[in-house]
């Protein structure tokens, strides 16, 4: 019995400071700084107004997460990306990677073997968390939506989760609508 409300005052403890931490991260501008250097296919690109849409869906990985493998699973944000095409320039997904030091020539080989079609940032020198300090270091918070002014909207991954990336889709629409 001890043990069970142990769990549960845990459980209740997280979930508070989750919400916490949701609450002070929603409504944050975010700077999308504009020397990050663009791939696609692992090619150096250069883009114009490419973070200049009106909604943004940011998603980001720092240099804790193994690049590489989140590379190889590109392929499940797919309908995100096809929804970032359909848009053109009223919404964009952002793929921000910030490579571990000495890593970056593997992550532009993951790149090419992907063959991601998909424009995708590199952020060798940390700069994305430089300017974005208030960014929470919890991996859940690294996916979020950006409305016009670059504030978040919201928070979380909606790969896998359909509940959310239907949220996601309403708040695009909604904000694609105020053109």
């Amino acid at each position: 019995m001890v043990i069970l409300l142990s769990c549960f005052a845990v459980v209740s403890c997280k979930t508070a400071r989750i919400k916490k931490e949701l609450k002070e991260f929603t409504g944050q501008q975010i700077v999308l700084p504009d020397s990050l250097r663009s791939t696609v296919n692992g090619r150096d690109t250069t883009l114009t107004d490419f973070m200049g849409a009106e909604t943004k869906l940011v998603v980001f990985y720092d240099s804790v997460v193994c690049s590489s493998c989140r590379i190889n699973r590109m392929y499940e944000w797919q309908e995100v990306i096809a929804t970032s095409i359909g848009l053109k320039h009223k919404f964009n997904a952002i793929f921000i990677f910030s490579p571990k030091r000495g890593t970056e020539s593997q992550l532009i080989t993951s790149l090419k073997a992907a063959q991601l079609d998909y424009p995708v940032f590199l952020d060798s020198g940390g700069l994305f968390l430089k300017r974005n300090p208030r960014i929470p270091s919890g991996e859940m918070y690294h996916t979020f939506l950006l409305d016009r002014q670059n504030r978040v909207v919201l928070v979380g991954n909606p790969i896998g989760n359909e509940r959310l990336w239907e949220l996601y889709k309403k708040e695009i629409r909604e904000q694609a609508k105020h053109d």
